[in-house]
């Protein structure tokens, strides 16, 4: 929900009900705009949005929520009250790209998601936290909400919750 960012990843689940990243719309300046452009790839498919748990909250046109505007759109939205903690959502998707059993449940078609795959390389790190100063952690939040959502950590959380 960044006014401008925002960025959907478009997954789906394979035979082994593991996931993979097969499409993504970014650089969205609003929800209504995400919405047209999610109807128009995907017509007649069901959709379930994973989003940013502050969508909630914030308004997107006249006096509807962005939640709101995915609901009314026919999306089953699916979202926990506030967002998981950002090592936590993190830990989860390298958990899913290569855990310690060397397993990689992830995968990514990287023709079909150039910039969601940029971001995952180029994603760096400042004081501890991702940096937010270039933009490219949009697709990277809109990967990884879905990603802790289906597949989270198990066990105690290994990081600080922000």
């Amino acid at each position: 929900f960044n006014i401008d960012h925002m960025a959907a990843v478009v997954h789906t689940i394979n035979e082994q009900n593991l996931p993979v990243a097969v499409d993504e719309i970014c650089e969205i300046k609003d929800t209504p705009t995400m919405i047209a452009e999610i109807k128009k790839k995907y017509p007649v498919r069901p959709i379930f949005v994973y989003p940013d748990a502050s969508g909630k909250n914030r308004v997107a046109a006249g006096s509807e929520t962005s939640m709101a505007l995915l609901r009314q759109a026919g999306f089953k939205v699916i979202v926990d009250p506030s967002n998981p903690g950002v090592g936590d959502r993190i830990n989860s998707m390298n958990a899913m790209f290569l855990n310690a059993k060397n397993e990689r449940r992830y995968r990514v078609n990287t023709r079909q998601c150039p910039v969601y795959t940029r971001s995952l390389e180029q994603q760096a790190w400042v004081n501890g936290a991702p940096d937010k100063s270039n933009n490219i952690d949009h697709p990277l939040d809109a990967g990884g909400y879905f990603i802790h959502k289906l597949y989270p950590l198990q066990g105690k959380p290994t990081l600080s919750t922000h």
